[in-house]
């Protein structure tokens, strides 16, 4: 739980990174 509130506040020194990590986990149509 508070690895995802401090990603989340990293959100903006790891923007590109957090994206790609969503894009990945969405599943591949």
């Amino acid at each position: 739980y508070l690895f995802i509130i401090r990603r989340i506040r990293s959100v903006p020194k790891n923007f590109l990174f957090f994206i790609l990590s969503s894009y990945m986990s969405l599943p591949i149509y």
